[in-house]
């Protein structure tokens, strides 16, 4: 790969303008001693690193539905992080010439869940795809609007400071106010070859079909069954101690969460942490979902039309799946 500096003034004047309106990623993760949780610290100097570079590699094969994860690696930006201080995000714009181009974004979770950053590339897509109209002040939909008020969260449990004195005693120590990543998920797994899979709409049904026949009167959902189903089957592929009837009892928790929303979104969401933290500690199946179907991550379109391919890269190294709609929107996953 070569790493060139010039001005692809497609991305980068619509880059500038979300920039100014998401001004919170252009700061810093932070952790005073003085504070009992972490904070988003912005100086006027912060900014957010954007790379553009170049490729020789085979872009048809980095889009196909079986590719070796390594290859993908220098396609991916990297997040600036200490224990000190954390950045929010990372992006970088690779060209592969006369093929196409890919956009690599890497977020702090902490600051940044799979709903914002996708927000924020819809954002970034929508400037880019209005560049030819010469709008004079072009402003983002409300829809694509971020919401900052904080003041409409209600915390009377205190949720905020409960999970603040976890994190600072996880593991054992006292205090412990680390910024850096875990090792765990710090590094991808070794030779790793990853594949994607494709649920018609026709298979979502037929699932459905099964699951409402064991669960009478509930409502089963398109991200319920196709879970059930990843799950299903990487118990049968990772083959753990644990035996069908901790796999069962897994969705039947599940299932009373789902049906215990009456009771509140985040009830017993206090003790959330500490249930997290159990699990990872007493087992070593730990199994679990990134990205939505909701997403809908082949909406983005910078003015050429839709993605070739969406790859969530992160699951490369915590070994989750990841979801979303498949590529032509008709109901499938």
């Amino acid at each position: 790969m070569n790493t060139q500096i010039y001005q692809p003034l497609l991305f980068l004047i619509p880059f500038f303008q979300i920039s100014n309106t998401l001004f919170l990623l252009v700061g810093n993760i932070t952790w005073p001693q003085d504070s009992s949780h972490p904070i988003i610290n912005y100086v006027p100097s912060d900014s957010i690193p954007l790379i553009v570079a170049e490729s020789n590699e085979n872009f048809n094969l980095l889009c196909s539905n079986f590719c070796e994860v390594e290859k993908k690696q220098h396609l991916i930006p990297s997040l600036e992080i200490s224990n000190e201080k954390a950045s929010i995000i990372s992006l970088q714009v690779t060209f592969f010439p006369n093929h196409g181009f890919c956009i690599g974004i890497t977020t702090h979770h902490a600051a940044v869940d799979g709903k914002s950053s996708t927000l924020f590339m819809k954002a970034w897509s929508y400037f880019c795809s209005n560049l030819e109209k010469n709008t004079p002040s072009l402003s983002l939909p409300q829809h694509l609007t971020p919401f900052f008020d904080r003041s409409i969260i209600r915390d009377p449990v205190g949720i905020n400071e409960i999970y603040s004195k976890g994190w600072l005693n996880f593991g054992g120590e006292t205090n412990n106010r680390s910024l850096k990543v875990w090792e765990i998920i710090s590094a991808t797994k070794g030779e790793t070859i990853k594949g994607l899979f494709e649920f018609s709409l026709l298979d979502i049904q037929k699932l459905k079909k099964y699951a409402q026949s064991k669960v009478e009167n509930k409502k089963v959902s398109t991200f319920a069954v196709t879970c059930a189903y990843l799950l299903a089957l990487a118990v049968k592929v990772d083959k753990p101690k644990s035996n069908k009837t901790a796999f069962v009892f897994t969705i039947d928790r599940i299932i009373d969460v789902l049906n215990g929303l009456e009771n509140g979104v985040l009830n017993e969401a206090e003790i959330w942490m500490s249930k997290i933290q159990s699990i990872m500690s007493e087992t070593h199946g730990f199994f679990s979902i990134a990205g939505s179907p909701r997403f809908e991550v082949y909406s983005f379109d910078f003015g050429w039309g839709k993605p070739k391919k969406v790859d969530v890269t992160s699951i490369d190294k915590t070994g989750a799946f990841s979801l979303s709609e498949n590529r032509n929107n008709d109901g499938g996953v």
